[in-house]
């Protein structure tokens, strides 16, 4: 599921080996996994040139990386009445958008995105800041 803001940024950037931050430019579905809840597999495309690193290495030839994510929580969808407006996008997530800004999370293998948090550019510089001032504390 895309996360978004701030402080998702943040609590995933502890998890992550490799993290940046980049518009996407390819958001290409690659298939659909019939399982329960079904999942969509996605290949992403970041824009390089833009690409802010936060933490680890991005290489030139770290082109694609694959994404794959739930298509909903439930089987059954519970009456209209019981879901509050806050709860509809937990029923059908966010796909990757391309122009949209996001920070990648990959945890283990560097050609798996791990998590999506969406950012507007006005955030771009607080999580940077944040995640700079994490990485001072920690060398402490």
């Amino acid at each position: 599921m895309i996360l978004k803001g701030i402080n998702n940024a943040i609590n995933e950037l502890d998890k992550s080996n490799v993290a940046f931050i980049s518009e996407l430019i390819l958001a290409e579905m690659e298939f659909f996994s019939p399982c329960v809840p079904p999942t969509d597999h996605y290949k992403l495309e970041f824009n390089h040139r833009d690409l802010i690193t936060i933490r680890g290495r991005v290489y030139d030839r770290m082109k694609y990386f694959s994404y794959k994510q739930k298509v909903g929580v439930e089987c059954v969808l519970p009456e209209p009445s019981d879901i509050q407006e806050d709860d509809i996008e937990s029923f059908h997530p966010i796909k990757p958008t391309v122009g949209k800004i996001y920070l990648a999370c990959v945890y283990n293998d560097v050609s798996h995105v791990d998590k999506l948090i969406e950012l507007e550019k006005s955030e771009i510089d607080q999580v940077v800041k944040k995640a700079n001032e994490k990485r001072r504390s920690s060398l402490c």
